[in-house]
């Protein structure tokens, strides 16, 4: 994982811990989730953020291709027989793009040690389908700021880079409940199956709700798992496939 800027105005380093980064991470990638209402669930399990986390301080704010020897090994016996200009030459026509509206809404849930209780990506418009969010590396070269994630689909993969633009959060002391909403914009730079070709621009709110552990001192800890975290997405935009 690269060392990043968190939007809550802390830059985990090496020596922030595991936990500590990883909460980090999964809010900012939570790049889209659920329409249940924010206060749906009551105080004692009160959700904490995702990216597609928590934070050490606030601002009170998957076309398959034929393998090349394979056809290499057809067009030297059908060469034999005069057939293989025939069959090479003509290919077969591109398939047509489909293009319109798009919106995306997602949660994510995850429990006291981290696991992931609940994760779905509900996709309406030109695209419909359910499926779940997978937050991936970032590469060499992707600003501090972005973030990626796959969408996962039953027809493939879409690929996801999310630039976060501000990340306003208030921390109550008394019950460790840290609030953030992270506003994003998000754009879909191809993936598989029928998403290959995939392209896409959305502007993204996640909201998230993060319950943090405290310290033996009775303080809010923001190095430790926090006891509970909901991350909702919601995005709309333009996406053609």
């Amino acid at each position: 994982m690269r060392t990043a800027a968190c939007p809550f105005r802390h830059t985990v380093s090496p020596s922030d811990s595991q936990e500590e980064w990883v909460t980090c991470r999964s809010v900012l990638a939570m790049s889209l989730a659920t329409v249940l209402p924010l206060d749906y669930l009551a105080a004692y399990v009160t959700p904490c953020g995702s990216g597609l986390a928590a934070t050490k301080g606030y601002t009170g704010g998957v076309s398959e291709l034929w393998g090349e020897s394979m056809k290499r090994q057809l067009t030297v016996a059908l060469l034999a027989t005069g057939t293989a200009a025939a069959v090479w030459a003509t290919p077969a026509p591109a398939a047509a793009m489909t293009s319109g509206s798009e919106s995306f809404h997602g949660m994510i849930i995850k429990g006291r040690t981290g696991t992931v209780i609940t994760n779905v990506v509900v996709a309406k418009g030109v695209f419909h389908g359910a499926g779940r969010i997978v937050e991936t590396a970032s590469r060499p070269g992707d600003p501090a700021n972005t973030v990626r994630d796959d969408l996962v689909f039953a027809g493939g993969k879409m690929h996801l880079i999310s630039t976060i633009l501000a990340a306003p959060s208030t921390l109550n002391p008394h019950s460790c409940l840290l609030r953030l909403t992270v506003h994003q914009t998000n754009k879909v730079v191809g993936g598989t199956g029928q998403f290959t070709a995939a392209t896409g621009n959305f502007t993204a709110t996640v909201k998230a709700r993060v319950l943090l552990a405290r310290n033996r001192d009775g303080s809010c800890s923001f190095r430790r798992v926090p006891r509970h975290e909901v991350d909702k997405i919601a995005a709309s935009g333009t996406l053609s496939f």
